[in-house]
């Protein structure tokens, strides 16, 4: 009965797990995605799933009190504030220096199992699960529910998380200014030309171009990308933080 109710809410009314992948079926995300043949075939089988991240103080003197990291459906027809489940809160004056990157290596090993279906037979670290967790191991997530996945599509949260968790070479403080194309601040590239003909249009980066930048700034990947399926179209600015 729980999974039933569980499996609803994250679905939202009927058929719009269905609308949501075909209004993305010509996205590049998904266009690369290793299971687009299968949400395809069966789109009711995959929910579409989002991470949400933010910090925030705790009070006027700490404009960075706690980093929060939550999870939630693109379709869950519930109010956003029961819809986002917390992943973890970090008070960030305490953080050690790999704390954040090491618990998103167990988000990336989580949500992979949730696109595999079924209970892993290692942990993050890749080390065999004992005990309770062991005896699951290849059985169903939700047994009444078998065929049911859960896909990520979607990073949001303002650009300073996002560029701080995704390592964005590009921000408002370097010359090129977009992840997404060759967009600048001034130049023939101006991120402020919206028109069709604008010369940024048409000049995407690729998820090479965006792994050798951070190899070219002697930077780690972030723990994120392991995500099965993941693209960095899949990071986008939470609406919460337009102007």
């Amino acid at each position: 009965h729980h999974a039933d109710h569980f499996v609803s809410k994250m679905q939202g009314p009927p058929g719009l797990v269905k609308k949501f992948w075909s209004a993305h079926r010509s996205e590049r995300w998904m266009h690369e995605h290793p299971l687009r043949r299968e949400v395809e075939e069966h789109p009711e089988n995959f929910i579409p799933l989002r991470l949400w991240g933010d910090d925030s103080g705790i009070n006027n003197k700490q404009t960075r009190g706690i980093r929060v990291l939550s999870w939630s459906s693109a379709t869950c027809s519930l109010p956003s504030l029961e819809a986002k489940m917390a992943i973890y809160f970090l008070q960030v004056q305490k953080m050690l220096p790999d704390s954040e990157q090491d618990l998103h290596k167990v988000v990336a090993w989580s949500l992979n199992c949730l696109i595999i279906g079924i209970f892993p037979t290692t942990d993050h670290q890749m080390k065999p699960l004992r005990g309770a967790r062991a005896k699951l191991a290849g059985k169903p997530l939700v047994e009444a529910h078998a065929a049911m996945r859960g896909i990520f599509c979607q990073a949001a949260g303002d650009w300073k998380y996002l560029k701080e968790t995704w390592k964005l070479p590009q921000s408002w403080g370097t010359p090129l200014v977009c992840h997404e194309c060759h967009a600048e601040l001034d130049g023939d590239m101006n991120y402020a030309d919206a028109s069709p003909t604008a010369p940024r249009v048409g000049t995407e980066r690729t998820m090479v171009e965006y792994l050798q930048s951070l190899a070219d700034m002697g930077l780690d990947y972030p723990p994120l990308i392991a995500i099965i399926g993941f693209c960095k179209s899949m990071i986008i600015d939470d609406a919460l933080h337009d102007d």
